[in-house]
């Protein structure tokens, strides 16, 4: 999509104006993608081959989804396209976590990069100690190009007993010959989530948000009363809001 020429202009663009690089970039990507999906409908072709790098943990923050299902309604790829990626599961665990960071207790979201396990040179990344207090719920498994994907991904769960105070996502990558990956140093790294503790009394959790929605269209719920707490605490954010604003409702 993107010619050594105009990377070369993005690389420089990005250093003199990040932001309106990236809307720049973004607004190219669009353009290539909606040319060649009309030039494949044009001529009835359907790609042979698709890579698709476009890979965040649980499929929330990157627009895979979106962009695959653009490509599937297009005609430009089907049940017959060989994707990289193929596929993609999402799962849950209800964990303890320890949020104390030098005295002090930080509820931010964050993501545990494999690197952090081992600091032999020094670094000085901090890795987050946790332990799950349940077992891993799978939030579901999507296989890409054959179908459009429905976005929103639900799921209920139990709060075991012992100790809860965070959600763990997690997700790995099917490559279309059984082989799957998890987490990269640069990629797919577990999401590490506080939860609100005035939820957890409800004995079950609903946990809901949209495939490219980003972070912001996740909430956590109390499965019983409904009653919305997000990770900002703002009652005003929910799932299907989110969905309306990608659609562009």
């Amino acid at each position: 999509v993107v010619g050594h020429r105009d990377l070369d202009l993005a690389v420089r663009g990005a250093q003199a104006d990040p932001q309106g690089c990236r809307a720049r970039v973004l607004d190219h990507v669009d353009r290539e993608l909606a040319h060649a999906a009309g030039q494949a409908g044009a001529r009835g072709g359907i790609a042979d081959l698709v890579l698709a790098e476009l890979i965040d943990t649980g499929l929330m923050d990157e627009p895979l989804v979106p962009v695959m299902n653009h490509l599937t309604e297009s005609g430009v790829v089907n049940e017959h396209t060989r994707l990289l990626f193929a596929g993609y599961t999402t799962t849950l665990t209800l964990v303890e976590a320890d949020h104390d960071y030098y005295g002090f207790k930080i509820l931010a979201p964050k993501h545990e990069w494999p690197y952090y396990e081992t600091d032999a040179a020094g670094s000085g990344w901090w890795k987050t100690a946790w332990r799950s207090s349940g077992e891993p719920v799978t939030a579901g498994t999507w296989s890409f190009g054959a179908e459009v994907i429905e976005p929103l991904v639900e799921r209920r769960l139990d709060v075991p007993t012992g100790s809860v105070n965070s959600l763990l996502i997690e997700g790995s990558m099917h490559l279309g010959t059984g082989a799957e990956l998890g987490s990269f140093n640069s990629l797919n790294a577990p999401k590490l989530l506080p939860i609100d503790s005035a939820l957890l009394e409800s004995g079950q959790l609903l946990v809901s948000y949209v495939m490219g929605g980003g972070l912001q269209s996740l909430a956590i719920r109390d499965a019983r009363e409904d009653a919305i707490i997000d990770l900002r605490s703002s009652p005003t954010t929910d799932a299907q809001s989110a969905i309306d604003e990608l659609h562009g409702a």
